[in-house]
């Protein structure tokens, strides 16, 4: 691991964490997890975080959850729309606006999500 980059090793560590959650899980350790990674995006080039990402967003396990903060439109682009929360401050108050309830068709998420790519992210 020493040779590898800052970007390569965040991602492995990444990936050792989801596999001891599922493992304590297992054990009967751990009923749920919360997985909180800030700006991912830091080392990693953009084809690796589309790739990375795609496959975490994609997980569809109950007793996990991830919180991901990023300036990234890479990430942007590969996050379900309803998962995503904008935050935005201004005169010392921060204010969060979540896609979650979004008032739009399942037809019309499809449509903005593949219209969303890093440029219109």
């Amino acid at each position: 691991m020493a040779e590898a980059s800052l970007g390569s090793a965040n991602v492995a560590l990444i990936a050792l964490k989801l596999a001891e959650f599922d493992w304590r899980r297992r054990k009967n350790e751990r009923n749920y997890s919360l997985l909180c990674i800030e700006e991912p995006e830091a080392h990693l080039h953009p084809q690796l975080q589309r790739s990375v990402f795609t496959k975490l967003f994609g997980k569809s396990d109950p007793a996990q959850a991830m919180i991901v903060t990023s300036h990234s439109p890479t990430l942007a682009a590969v996050a379900p729309l309803r998962s995503i929360v904008f935050l935005r401050s201004g005169t010392g108050i921060t204010t969060a606006y979540s896609l979650a309830k979004l008032p739009v068709s399942p037809e019309e998420i499809d449509d903005l999500e593949g219209y969303l790519d890093a440029t219109r992210a």
